[in-house]
């Protein structure tokens, strides 16, 4: 705990100066900081600028259109004494003021700083307790929903997470039901029991979403959970009905590309997937890519070269095949085929209006090396004759998952 030094005061009518004390110049007193704290923290409650002194009896109406401020007299104090506390190695403290504010005046932002104070003192029931607190006083928010499932996930506690997430899920909108049943398998991933993340995962999801276009994701995410868990046979299951209820959900086919290096029964599935109307041609260089990590370079650039004829613009599938023929080594097609990558990247770059034309490499802030990207090296070395060819795993994953970010050491 941080230890608070207080400066002695010297009362008389001299002075500090003249009584013999000399001012303090080193230290900040604690209430100067706390100030500090409270006026950057002002904002969030929609108060533009505190009131000067003398307009306190002559309330000034609000303008048109402006929002009043929940920030009164007793809550200017409070959060000041928090903020006080808070510098001064009390968490606890200014916790517990800060929440009875929230409590007092119902206000998000305030449930919302609770929080935060008890995430950085690294207090998940505290971060809990306000969480439940701001879901009673405004039951229809969804924010304290999210941030309630990451705190159990980040405490390890699956089992507590079935109620929130049943509740997030009635307030989120049909659209935006996939994306969020996407994230949950990523959000407990780390989870210590994944089995019972599973478990609870695929009750939750499957019971809340019956029917409809969010069925084939909750499917999907059940079987990823599933297979985080170790158990890729309840995957593939779920993998299977997912499919059959969207033949052509990306989550689903995804799900299979990644079971085909533990079920080869899964391979089938994203066959008839990608042969279905409608397929996207992203999901086919997934597979030629997973197919590249198995070591299958020729089954690979047949699905490649699928991809070239649907969307010839796809660059991805040209660099991942540019790859792929460089470590069969045939030089020519590999540098046929990184060429035309290189033109789609730099006509992108420019119809995005950055000037020169771009790699992505530059795209990511990482200074060039002297020998440029990854596809420059590949094509130098079609030139040169392919002398020397890693496995195909290697080269082909790296040039198509980190195209261009790894610089050169």
């Amino acid at each position: 705990m941080n230890k608070v030094h207080r400066p002695s005061v010297v009362v008389g009518t001299g002075g500090a100066d003249r009584a013999g004390v000399a001012p303090c110049r080193g230290r900040v007193p604690s209430w100067r900081s706390g100030l500090a704290g409270l006026l950057l923290a002002l904002p969030m409650l929609g108060c533009a600028q505190l009131p000067q002194a003398g307009a306190a009896s002559t309330p000034r109406p609000a303008e048109p259109g402006q929002a009043m401020s929940a920030l009164d007299g007793p809550l200017f104090y409070q959060l000041l004494v928090a903020e006080i506390e808070l510098r001064n190695g009390r968490p606890g403290v200014a916790f517990e003021v800060v929440l009875e504010s929230a409590r007092r005046n119902r206000e998000a932002q305030l449930f919302q700083r609770a929080v935060d104070i008890a995430l950085r003192a690294r207090s998940g029931d505290r971060a809990l307790v306000a969480v439940r607190a701001w879901r009673t006083a405004l039951p229809q928010a969804v924010e304290p929903l999210r941030l309630q499932l990451q705190i159990l996930a980040a405490l390890n506690r699956p089992g507590d997470a079935a109620e929130p997430l049943r509740a997030l899920l009635e307030r989120t909108a049909p659209a935006q039901q996939p994306a969020l049943i996407g994230s949950m398998p990523r959000l407990f991933q780390r989870s210590g029991d994944a089995r019972a993340v599973a478990t609870m995962l695929e009750a939750v999801l499957l019971a809340e979403v019956p029917r409809g276009p969010a069925r084939a994701a909750a499917l999907a995410a059940s079987g990823r959970a599933w297979l985080q868990a170790d158990d890729p046979a309840q995957a593939l299951r779920l993998a299977r009905q997912a499919l059959a209820a969207s033949p052509v959900a990306p989550e689903a086919v995804l799900l299979a590309i990644d079971l085909i290096a533990r079920l080869p029964a899964a391979e089938p599935l994203v066959r008839d997937a990608l042969g279905s109307d409608g397929a996207d041609p992203t999901l086919r260089v997934a597979y030629a890519r997973g197919l590249a990590r198995l070591q299958r370079p020729q089954a690979a650039l047949e699905q490649l070269e699928i991809v070239n004829r649907q969307q010839p613009d796809l660059s991805a599938a040209w660099l991942l095949r540019g790859a792929l023929h460089l470590e069969l080594r045939e030089p020519a097609r590999a540098e046929t085929a990184i060429q035309r990558y290189l033109q789609l990247a730099g006509g992108a770059a420019a119809a995005a209006g950055s000037a020169p034309a771009r790699t992505p490499a530059a795209t990511t802030g990482t200074r060039p090396s002297p020998t440029g990207c990854p596809a420059t090296r590949a094509t130098r070395t079609a030139r040169s004759g392919c002398s020397s060819a890693a496995p195909a795993r290697t080269t082909a994953t790296r040039c198509s998952d980190r195209a261009c970010r790894r610089r050169r050491t």
